[in-house]
C-alpha cells in the first residue's frame, strides 16, 4: 500500500465510525421521540408477538452496529496512533501539520486552504503532495 492510500485509510476509518454512530443515534432518536418503529404494524390492534418481534429486530440491529463500532474504533485508535507517530518524525512542520489536520483530524481541503491562507487550490494540493512524499520517506525508514 502506498503512502497516500495508507493515510487515506486512516481518514476512511474515521468516516466509517461517524457513519455507524449516526445510524446508531438515529435509531435511538427514533425510539426516544417517535416510539419503536413497527414497520406498518398498527400498535393498538397488533398482536403482542409482532411488537416483541419488532423490538427484538431493533435490539439485534443495535447490537450489530455496536459490534461493528467496537471493531472500527479499535482499528482506528491503533492505526491513528501509529500514523501520528510516523508523521511526528517528519522534520518540516508545515507538512506535519497538514498531515495531522487532513488525515488524522479529518479537516476538509476547503477548510485547510482558508486556514493556511492559500488563495488558490493548487497551493494546498502542492502542500498535500509534498507532505505525502515526506511521509512516504519516513514510512520506508520505519
Amino acid at each position: 500500500m502506498n503512502a497516500e492510500k495508507y493515510l487515506q485509510s486512516v481518514r476512511t476509518l474515521k468516516f466509517k465510525i461517524d457513519k455507524y454512530e449516526k445510524m446508531r443515534n438515529e435509531i435511538h432518536l427514533e425510539v426516544s421521540f417517535g416510539g419503536m418503529p413497527t414497520d406498518g404494524i398498527r400498535v393498538q390492534s397488533a398482536r403482542k408477538d409482532l411488537l416483541e418481534e419488532a423490538a427484538i429486530k431493533m435490539t439485534e440491529r443495535l447490537r450489530g452496529i455496536d459490534k461493528i463500532l467496537t471493531k472500527l474504533r479499535g482499528d482506528y485508535i491503533d492505526k491513528r496512533l501509529k500514523t501520528y507517530n510516523r508523521i511526528m518524525k517528519i522534520e518540516e512542520g508545515q507538512c506535519r501539520r497538514f498531515l495531522i489536520d487532513y488525515y488524522i483530524d479529518c479537516k476538509s481541503i476547503k477548510d485547510l486552504k482558508c486556514e493556511y491562507g492559500y488563495s488558490e487550490d493548487s497551493g494546498i494540493y502542492k502542500l498535500k503532495k509534498r507532505a505525502i512524499k515526506k511521509f512516504e520517506k519516513i514510512s520506508k525508514r520505519c
